[in-house]
């Protein structure tokens, strides 16, 4: 069997996966979900709260 070039192939998938497994958790589609959800939910809290402290509902 002839194996050349194999070490250069799998030089680039073990850069690519390092290059992967490098990424922050907010780079990731999940992370920036998860990130994203929470900016809004936060959002949605302090306008709540400001309203009901500006507008005292019984």
């Amino acid at each position: 069997m002839d194996h050349a070039g194999t070490d250069e192939v799998t030089a680039a998938r073990a850069t690519k996966l390092d290059d992967d497994a490098y990424r922050m958790w907010h780079e990731k589609p999940a992370g920036k979900f998860v990130l994203g959800f929470s900016v809004f939910v936060l959002a949605e809290v302090l306008v709540y709260g400001t309203l009901h402290w500006i507008f005292p509902l019984i």
